[in-house]
């Protein structure tokens, strides 16, 4: 069976991402050998609401991140699975997975 921890990666290491990921790996480390750990980070992006001729005011546009954006979010997920891996936690146990949207609708 595919088994897989979700964890939701932020783009500081606060004190609650790091006990996350302590406790995640403690749960790992006591699992099956097929249990996988996905990071997860999302690019929040913003919305275009300005109004315009011929506009819906429900229509909106979505700005695609830039490229520091994604440089930041590839940086997160590495810095988070260095730290598991620092934790024991071997790096084909880890999948690192980014998507763009709003964080609640992407987790």
């Amino acid at each position: 069976m595919n088994k897989r921890i979700l964890l939701g990666v932020g783009t500081d290491p606060s004190p609650s991402t790091q006990q996350a990921l302590r406790i995640t790996s403690e749960l790992l480390e006591q699992s099956s050998p097929d249990l996988l750990l996905v990071l997860l980070h999302v690019i929040p992006i913003p919305y275009d609401m300005t109004p315009a001729w011929g506009k819906s005011p429900r229509a909106v546009r979505a700005f695609s991140p830039t490229v520091e954006e994604r440089l930041r979010a590839e940086r997160v997920l590495q810095r988070a699975r260095s730290d598991l891996r620092q934790r024991g936690i071997a790096p084909e146990h880890i999948l690192l997975l980014q998507r763009v949207g709003t964080p609640a609708d992407e987790i």
